[in-house]
């Protein structure tokens, strides 16, 4: 008895149809995503952002905050450290919400020269009590704290209305600022 071979060609690695040997159509259901599947992707990450963008902005303003309020935090430590080193007066005035100014006084001099000015993208300083006041550093390390009408303050804290945590400066007589 003979035995017959038949030779059937492999569907390796051919990967279209075996019967007839034509690669798949390209527009076939398995070619990606359909119209439907895009818009309700785009439909639900829509939503998440609308979700997530307000709570993003709001983290972005308590950042900023904390940020204005750290340093203007370090300003007023750097100036009572700075009078002391230097002999020279340094002062911190607070201008409005959102911005203060470090100054400095050359030794026998009446004029005041700017160092840097702070400054927040929003008003982050509450302006009940602060409006005005000037922070003056002597050179024995001492700090007078004075209203915008020359008045001595009564108050020596600086609240913000924004941030996290401990959202009150204080800054003492020997010019110690602590952050409350």
């Amino acid at each position: 008895m003979k035995t017959t071979r038949t030779c059937v060609p492999a569907p390796f690695p051919f990967s279209g149809d075996p019967v007839t040997h034509h690669p798949p159509h390209p527009h076939s259901a398995t070619a990606g995503f359909t119209l439907v599947e895009m818009l309700i992707t785009l439909a639900v990450l829509g939503i998440i952002m609308g979700i997530a963008a307000p709570t993003m902005l709001n983290w972005k303003n308590t950042r900023d905050a904390d940020n204005f309020l750290a340093s203007l935090a370090g300003d007023l430590n750097a100036s009572r450290t700075r009078a002391m080193a230097t002999g020279q007066e340094r002062r911190i005035r607070l201008l409005d919400a959102r911005t203060y100014v470090v100054e400095n006084q050359a030794i026998g001099s009446s004029t005041w020269t700017t160092v840097r000015t702070g400054t927040a993208s929003s008003d982050v300083i509450d302006l009940t009590n602060t409006l005005g006041r000037t922070y003056d550093f002597k050179s024995v390390g001492f700090a007078t704290i004075t209203t915008a009408a020359g008045v001595v303050a009564s108050s020596n804290d600086i609240k913000a209305l924004k941030g996290s945590g401990q959202k009150t400066l204080s800054v003492t007589a020997l010019g110690l600022v602590r952050r409350q």
